[in-house]
């Protein structure tokens, strides 16, 4: 066929090609756009419900915070107006002159909005006085209240229905007002607001979920309401809430939900909100333009791209295959007709380097899985491992004939028990992709491994399930490091724990030495009047003897929380122990065989008087662990503790200790109690037989040493305690020896007294001028320095701790520097953070403990003005 014949048949090849590439574009256009669309429109839709369940759950949330907010706040007026003193004082006298005028301060110095009701009832639940906001009166309710009984420390509600009118609401809460003399309920106290006058609630619910209008409903009511209310609103309510089987009106959505559920448990209140529908309209309207306006700029845009084609791309294939053929009929010189497109004949270059890019692509992302991943894999259908990878920089000896060819829990060394292999197996079985499945192996080495899994299930072109491709990695390091995390987490909150307990036992003690102070002073006194014979006056020495075991019940209290003024000295721990043994021998009974093993030079710094009731407690201990009789062992050695054992103890560190170990043959300490054994007031005996203060004291002695204490248990097979105490390297101190106690008597020395406790400063006073001194008197540092400056005293005796200023120590420190020849005696329950040791003390000043007897407070005024003054 003539060259120029097929020339002219070409054109009509390319527009029939142009036409049906003009309507398959605009047909493929067309359903992208309407597919594009028509997903659009269903995901506003959607939106627009997640907008609407989101404005629901708004209101509810909303509601509920903001109620929960005025609740709080006038549960918070209740609790503080009962725990008031001034209010307790008042009522204790049953003096109604202070009580309402009190009340009336409350009630009106709160916002009107945060307390619309206060009262006042007695023990017979009679309201004596009461105030409120309301400008009608509202005897129903407060008739309701006082026939309302077991209300007490929750919130309510009562209502009041007037005729022709809307009903009243009170939402209230009640609490008991305790007689302080006798404990009994006096009285309650009530509070509470008006839910229908409360403006302020509904519209800042309104205004923070932004409804066109918010409304409280109440059996069929609205109590308040916030925006303007549709005129056909009422269909909607019903007695037993809101009912919102159907929209309400045209132009608004409505959403009700129960409120006050959490805090009224016979809530009957509903919130509901109201908003406008205008976006569905909107939707629907933009979305049929779109149509429109899409159907014609696709079809001008396939005219358009048929036309360009035609010139750019279709034309210039018919000039290539004339081109082709009159090379393929070689022709001579065939030359190609000019194109807009220049390039054709660098196609196949083109070609080459789209290859070799992809190449350079999937290398590189080879690079990347070798360098990112222990190691990749895949597996079969059957979930058997057909490929692991194993690179030179992984560095992990993977036996790949272990692996390939087996399941993933089939491997040797796999840990059935670890994971959850039964889920595991499951999600395979859906064909389910998985994330993060950690399992634990023990490799070739016996080194334990612990491996997380992440894998993706494949398909062959038919869709036909061929297994599984993914990733592992080996997490042991961070296994190991989360589980040191966690131990270290674990005792830094029990350190917390006891620390918090220790500053609240102190606290007590504190207290308590100061009544037993006074109560044993006082009890002294009488003593020595002899103003009762008989069987009176054993009374009285049993009381003595009663509040003395109080004071050393307050002594362990100090030793636990650390609290207590040590006496340390240098002394040899084997020593001490070779002193006990005797006593421990006559304490344990022949049941119990004790038995030491005592190195030399175990030189520690404490308080050895301390140190013998640790073992005493410890060896009191293991006697009631040891019913029918064992062994005591009683070791003490010395040992080094390195960082890396004492980096995961708080407090303590790194050096050397003496250990004085503690073994018994007993019953055991079973695993769910052990942290709690060092808790005070914790015992496992019966009641009465133990104060569960013996450990916690031995726990407090050693902490304040500078020590650690640790616990080993086998139940059925005995304890160990091991004290580890900082190690000296001194000639060990002789302990003092105990003097005889002798009764001092003055001779007329002023002695200025500084305690803040009136009772205890009264019986000093009434102790001091009994033996023979003059005395004067203040309640803190300031007035003692006044005095100090302006009048003659010859010995400064005050309490540790002092309000308002100085406290004991730093008053003595400053009396020196105007008297710098004044003697001084600090009084202490306990010490605080001012003193922690004698060593912190000036020379020649001591600490007399509360409780002290006359004998104790004369020997220390003896020797502050005759022998420390030397």
């Amino acid at each position: 066929m003539p060259l120029d014949t097929q020339t002219k048949k070409i054109p009509k090849r390319e527009y029939r090609l142009s036409f049906i590439m003009a309507v398959g574009l605009f047909l493929i256009m067309l359903a992208l756009t309407l597919g594009v669309l028509g997903f659009t429109y269903q995901s506003s839709l959607i939106l627009l419900d997640q907008k609407r369940e989101y404005q629901k759950n708004l209101g509810k949330v909303v509601s509920d915070l903001v109620f929960d907010a005025q609740i709080t706040g006038v549960q918070n007026i209740v609790n503080l107006t009962a725990e008031d003193a001034i209010f307790q004082g008042s009522r204790d006298r049953a003096d109604q002159n202070a009580i309402v005028p009190y009340l009336r301060g409350v009630f009106y110095g709160q916002k009107e909005t945060d307390l619309g009701f206060l009262a006042l009832l007695s023990s017979d639940n009679k309201v004596q006085v009461s105030f409120y906001n309301e400008l009608f009166p509202i005897e129903e309710i407060i008739s309701k209240i006082e026939n309302r009984r077991g209300d007490e420390r929750r919130w309510a509600w009562v209502s009041q229905v007037a005729s022709g009118s809307d009903p009243i609401v009170l939402v209230y809460f009640k609490r008991e007002v305790l007689d302080n003399l006798t404990g009994r309920v006096a009285g309650h106290l009530v509070g509470g607001f008006f839910i229908n006058s409360d403006q302020e609630i509904i519209q800042s619910i309104r205004r923070q979920v932004g409804s066109d209008f918010s409304a409280v409903v109440f059996r069929g009511n609205i109590l308040t309401h916030s925006g303007e209310l549709p005129g056909d609103i009422g269909r909607h309510i019903t007695q037993s809430g809101v009912d919102l089987t159907e929209h309400g009106p045209d132009v608004h959505y409505l959403f009700g939900s129960q409120i006050l559920t959490e805090k009224i448990s016979d809530s009957q209140f509903h919130i509901l909100h109201g908003y406008e529908i205008s976006d569905e309209a909107s939707v629907d309207q933009f979305y049929l333009i779109s149509v429109g306006v899409a159907v014609i700029v696709i079809l001008a845009l396939s005219i358009v791209i048929a036309m360009l084609a035609r010139k750019l791309f279709l034309k210039p294939i018919g000039d290539l295959v004339v081109y082709a053929r009159r090379a393929e009929r070689q022709e001579s010189k065939p030359q190609l007709l000019q194109s807009p497109i220049k390039d054709f004949n660098i196609v196949g270059q083109n070609l080459a380097n789209v290859i070799t890019a992809f190449q350079e692509s999937e290398k590189r992302f080879q690079d990347f899985v070798s360098v990112s991943s222990d190691s990749v894999w895949e597996t079969d259908a059957e979930n058997r491992y057909v490929y692991v990878s194993r690179e030179a920089n992984s560095g992990q000896n993977m036996d790949l004939n272990n692996i390939v060819g087996k399941k993933r829990w089939e491997i040797q060394g796999v840990d059935q028990e670890y994971s959850d292999w039964n889920d595991h197996r499951q999600t395979l079985a859906r064909q389910m992709p998985f994330r993060n499945y950690v399992f634990r192996r023990i490799d070739p080495n016996g080194n334990i491994k612990y491996w997380s899994a992440s894998g993706k299930p494949r398909y062959d072109q038919d869709g036909t399930f061929i297994g599984y491709r993914g990733t592992s990695r080996d997490i042991t390091s961070e296994v190991e490091a989360q589980k040191e995390a966690d131990k270290i987490q674990d005792q830094l909150r029990q350190s917390q724990k006891l620390e918090i307990v220790g500053q609240l036992t102190g606290g007590v003690a504190h207290d308590f030495n100061n009544l037993l102070s006074v109560v044993l002073g006082n009890l002294e006194l009488i003593e020595e009047a002899k103003l009762l014979e008989g069987g009176f006056a054993q009374n009285l020495a049993d009381a003595i003897k009663g509040a003395e075991r109080g004071a050393l019940l307050t002594h362990q209290l100090l030793a636990y929380s650390r609290q207590q003024t040590l006496n340390p000295v240098v002394v040899e721990a084997g020593s001490v122990i070779l002193e006990m043994r005797s006593l421990l021998e006559r304490a344990l009974g022949e049941l119990v065989n004790v038995k030491t093993n005592l190195r030399n030079d175990c030189n520690v710094l404490i308080d050895p008087a301390e140190l013998e009731n640790a073992l005493l407690n410890l060896a009191v201990n293991a006697r009631d662990a040891m019913p029918n009789g064992g062994e005591l062992l009683i070791e003490c050695f010395t040992t080094s503790l390195d960082e890396e054992y004492t980096d995961n103890i708080p407090e303590l560190k790194a050096g050397e200790y003496v250990c004085v170990v503690v073994s018994d043959t007993g019953e055991g300490i079973a695993e769910d109690i052990k942290e709690k054994i060092l808790e005070p007031f914790f015992t496992t005996k019966e009641v009465g037989k133990g104060s569960g203060l013996g450990l916690s004291m031995v726990f407090g002695f050693v902490k304040q040493s500078g020590g650690h204490i640790t616990v080993y248990s086998e139940v059925g097979k005995g304890t160990s305690i091991q004290l580890y105490l900082p190690r000296v390297k001194m000639g060990k101190q002789n302990k003092k020896d105990a003097k005889e106690q002798l009764l001092h008597q003055g001779h007329g020395e002023v002695v200025l007294i500084v305690e803040d406790n009136p009772d205890v400063l009264n019986l000093v006073s009434k102790q001091i001028g009994s033996i023979g001194y003059t005395h004067l008197e203040c309640s803190d540092s300031s007035a003692a320095i006044e005095i100090l400056k302006t009048q003659s005293v010859d010995l400064l005796l005050s309490d540790v701790i002092l309000p308002n200023g100085l406290n004991g120590l730093e008053l003595i420190l400053a009396a020196k520097e105007i008297r710098p020849d004044l003697p001084a005696v600090l009084m202490s329950g306990f010490t605080g953070n001012a003193i922690s040791s004698k060593e912190k003390l000036p020379d020649g000043i001591e600490i007399l403990y509360k409780p002290f007897t006359k004998i104790r407070l004369s020997e220390a005024l003896h020797r502050a003005l005759h022998v420390n003054k030397r």
